[in-house]
């Protein structure tokens, strides 16, 4: 049986001025499903005269609310419309299209290394990278032997898929094929269920994830790169996933703080970045099919 897959990106850029918020409590469900409820600002994805996809974003204006300045981002594409590329360049850089094929653009995954901006030539990617282009990086058996994270895949055919990091390894990944891979060491959601995750402070966030044949991507931000703790960023995932109308998805973590990114080359929106270069080891590339 054929099914139709579609690729769903949803972004959540947070405007939060004070790390005691990136402390409080737990942001509901029902919090996130008022925004959803209101008229958002949209841009319409096409290709060969019919539409493949939208992007729709929301901005609290209630000053009085604890996310005032909060800004959502909520994307879906048509999977069968897009393709999606692992890019391992690496280096200080602000997010760019590299066709006009491109669709969306996002940091990936984190790096491991001396964090003196001046000896960035000793920073390397933390996980498994298997890119189209760039730097390739080892799988990390230290996160292996602890289950931790999980790791994106991306077959030769174009289907994507999120593998608990114990069962990748030692596996035949796509049959044995040419594949990309791209490592996390933080599995938010498998099959809908939480991983355990400790209450953490604030920072911005991206995670990507795949839920009822959809693939997702999901990220929080501020300009001090403080947006959310990680259990709030998965009760965001959670509702962002049911208002989309999905359900059980499997999400990783990606890269956080000042470069957790997102750039929407067609209308110009960049998200997180803190206003300046970031550095990166990777990152992820959504484009209209067979660019």
């Amino acid at each position: 049986m054929i099914q139709r897959r579609v690729v769903f990106l949803a972004v959540f850029a947070v405007g939060i001025t004070t790390l005691a918020h990136a402390q409080s409590t737990l942001a509901s469900a029902q919090f996130f499903e008022s925004v959803f409820a209101t008229p958002p600002k949209q841009d319409v994805f096409r290709a060969n005269g019919k539409t493949i996809g939208r992007a729709r974003w929301w901005t609290i204006e209630n000053r009085k609310s604890a996310y005032a300045g909060l800004t959502l981002l909520l994307i879906d594409v048509d999977a069968s419309s897009i393709d999606l590329a692992i890019d391992g360049s690496k280096g200080f850089q602000e997010l760019a299209a590299p066709s006009p094929q491109a669709l969306v653009v996002l940091s990936g995954g984190t790096w491991a290394g001396d964090i003196d901006p001046t000896k960035v030539d000793r920073r390397v990617a933390a996980g498994l990278v298997v890119p189209t282009a760039g730097e390739r990086s080892p799988l990390n058996n230290n996160w292996v032997k602890d289950r931790r994270g999980g790791v994106l895949l991306r077959c030769a055919n174009g289907t994507l898929t999120i593998v608990a990091a114990e069962l990748f390894a030692g596996s035949k990944p796509c049959s044995g094929g040419p594949y990309q891979a791209l490592q996390s060491n933080t599995m938010l959601l498998r099959d809908g269920r939480g991983d355990n995750i400790k209450y953490d402070t604030g920072a911005n966030r991206v995670a990507i994830g795949i839920a009822s044949g959809r693939v997702f991507i999901a990220g929080a931000f501020d300009d001090t790169g403080l947006a959310l703790p990680l259990r709030d960023f998965l009760q965001f995932i959670a509702s962002a996933v049911t208002f989309a109308g999905a359900a059980k998805p499997t999400a990783i973590n990606l890269e956080g703080a000042c470069a957790a990114m997102v750039y929407l080359p067609r209308s110009g929106q960049r998200f997180g970045g803190c206003g300046r270069k970031q550095f990166l080891v990777n990152r992820l590339i959504l484009s209209k099919r067979g660019a």
